[in-house]
């Protein structure tokens, strides 16, 4: 059997249906291989880097591995931003990387190069990668498959790399002399023992029964380990808030009783105010980076007893914020144990503290009254807020960065069985559009509709896969929420370069029509010029059958509010509340905010 025939019906029958590429001599076999195996289909992009990260966000939605396969050289870098997306949130993907025959590779030679086009992929990537490997003997290839795919899978998920050089590609290998890879051979982390988790357990409902504002924290660890019914069953019997990072925002509809919001610098003012207050915090799969803790890391939960729950003991030892108590375990198994343990205890009721963090949530909404005037550009924010109540349960919302994102996850409302997928903490421009992709293919059945929310800035990142769209027929709803400019950058550059707009407006950064340029491609297009006409624009577009590119007119000036500055805790962001407002919310001593005084409020 041809080693690349093998390779495309190992893959099939791992459940991997799509796979995303281009070709080129040195990947040619393979692709020849996967056009002749009926239970596996390459999707054929315009770049590798959106290969890359339909890959990942096939990967997300499907909750299975995703595959994305190039040529050498320069076919193998255009993959390393998007490797980099499942690197940092923890994806399982697999790259395929085509390499030039082995007799012309350079090996440990002190040379750059010996092959035309070939390129040391292998060593480039390992800073990104859990594993990454060039296959030279191809009776290896089911051991180093069965091995990338398990370190892939298996603990805190991620990508892994092979490389196969043409000769490998093209040779005969015999399956009864194909040897596997054992799990024995792996080399993870030890989890705790099992006396150590009880005892800690017991300490936590310890505290629990003493806490007076106790708060759930909800981390990307939480969907990454796939325990989000196992979180629901437990929240049953905690009964008490519940906020989330922008990794898990859909983890818990918006309806959910607990919930309570997004905690962050980006976060919403009501969460903060609820997870900053908390006497006792258990978190669930957050690492709390700096998008979370601000840059006053200390001030971060600092009041509460900090029960830490994450599967990685690295992020353990390397702590921003120091657990007063961390269980190294995978909360797929944890959760339920803690829920089996807790239905047996008699936990005191805290509906006054329910009820406080409910008033929060309600008092401080993200879209207000004056974001939705008819006639004027509509809002980011009040974009969103339209467009999450016309969505449908279990529909796939990809997100990209910069200030889209920042809209999305303070204003987006998440319904039952909603996917909400971005490139979390890499954030490169240009991901949705290409994410999309992938996701589309990644979907259940249940889901209506695959949305794609980008800036005019993102899009042209990827603008070249309107002809994959086209090509495919695949029916995305993609809104482009233009700005004309970097929006973000450009509030930036307003807060510490007195708005001198380099590269962000006007100076070096302009817009195409994106009307014209998707119609270029034959597509069909939609334009929302303002706020009036959000609504039933936005419900044409998701009625309509195939593929359709919106482009939403924003005001030029972008506004991302509420936000954290520097020199604060989270729950005091900007726009600042009056003094005493801000003092009536605060169960806990709060910090001075000099610049509030400063600037004289009450």
């Amino acid at each position: 059997m041809k080693l690349t025939d093998y390779l495309a019906q190992y893959l099939a029958n791992l459940g991997v249906k799509k796979t995303f590429g281009i070709t080129g001599s040195a990947i040619a076999p393979v692709f020849d291989s996967f056009a002749a195996n009926k239970d596996i289909e390459m999707i054929c992009v315009q770049h590798e880097q959106a290969a890359a990260m339909a890959a990942d966000a096939y990967a997300r939605v499907s909750e299975g591995l995703g595959v994305a396969i190039s040529t050498s050289g320069p076919g193998a870098t255009n993959l390393i931003t998007g490797i980099c997306c499942s690197w940092f949130d923890h994806i399982p993907t697999l790259y395929i990387t085509g390499q030039v025959n082995s007799r012309f590779t350079k090996g440990d030679l002190p040379i750059k190069q010996v092959g035309f086009q070939e390129t040391d992929i292998v060593s480039m990537v390992k800073p990104v990668t859990k594993y990454a490997v060039m296959v030279t003997d191809p009776n290896k290839i089911k051991y180093e498959l069965d091995k990338a795919v398990h370190i892939a899978l298996s603990g805190r998920p991620g990508p892994v790399l092979i490389d196969l050089p043409m000769d490998l590609q093209k040779a005969e290998v015999t399956l009864k002399d194909l040897v596997g890879y054992r799990e024995h051979e792996k080399d993870v982390e030890k989890l705790e023992e099992g006396k150590s988790v009880t005892a800690k357990i017991e300490e936590f409902i310890k505290d629990l029964k003493a806490a007076e504002r106790p708060v759930v924290l909800i981390g990307g660890g939480v969907v990454h380990a796939n325990a989000q019914e196992e979180l629901k069953e437990l929240l049953k019997v905690l009964k008490v808030p519940t906020v989330v990072t922008w990794v898990a925002i859909d983890v818990l509809e918006e309806t959910h009783p607990l919930y309570r919001g997004r905690i962050g610098t980006y976060g919403q003012r009501g969460a903060n105010f609820t997870f900053q207050n908390a006497d006792l915090v258990l978190s669930l799969g957050s690492r709390h980076d700096g998008r979370q803790t601000g840059g006053m890391v200390e001030s971060f939960a600092r009041a509460a007893k900090r029960y830490v729950i994450d599967i990685d003991r690295n992020e353990l030892t390397y702590q921003q914020v120091k657990g007063h108590v961390n269980i190294n375990v995978n909360l797929k198994d944890f959760i339920p144990v803690l829920t089996k343990k807790l239905q047996k205890e008699n936990l005191t009721s805290i509906s006054w503290w329910l009820k406080r963090t409910k008033e929060w949530q309600e008092k401080y909404p993200i879209v207000t009254e004056a974001m939705r005037s008819p006639k004027k550009r509509a809002d980011g924010y009040a974009f969103m807020d339209v467009l999450s109540d016309l969505t449908e349960p279990n529909d796939v919302i990809v997100g990209d960065c910069g200030g889209n994102i920042v809209n999305l996850a303070q204003a987006y409302k998440v319904k039952k069985g909603q996917k909400i997928v971005t490139a979390w903490a890499h954030s490169p421009m240009g991901y949705a559009f290409a994410a999309s992709l992938g996701a589309y293919y990644g979907k259940s059945k249940k889901a209506k509709n695959v949305l794609c929310t980008i800036g005019d800035g993102g899009m042209q990142v990827n603008i070249q896969e309107l002809q994959t769209v086209k090509y495919y027929d695949i029916p995305l709803k993609v809104f482009i929420m233009d700005n004309e400019s970097y929006g973000i950058i450009k509030q930036f550059q307003d807060t510490y370069f007195k708005s001198r707009y380099v590269g962000s407006h006007g100076l070096g950064y302009g817009v195409p029509d994106f009307v014209k340029v998707a119609k270029a491609y034959g597509l069909k297009t939609e334009l929302i010029k303002n706020y009036g006409e959000l609504k039933s624009k936005i419900k044409k577009v998701l009625n309509a059958k195939g593929p359709v590119i919106c482009v939403v007119k924003l005001p030029t000036k972008t506004v991302l509010e509420p936000r954290l500055g520097w020199n604060t805790g989270i729950e005091d962001q900007m726009p600042f509340l009056d003094r005493e407002e801000f003092t009536n919310n605060m169960y806990i001593k709060p910090l001075v905010n000099k610049e509030a005084e400063t600037k004289n409020l009450p």
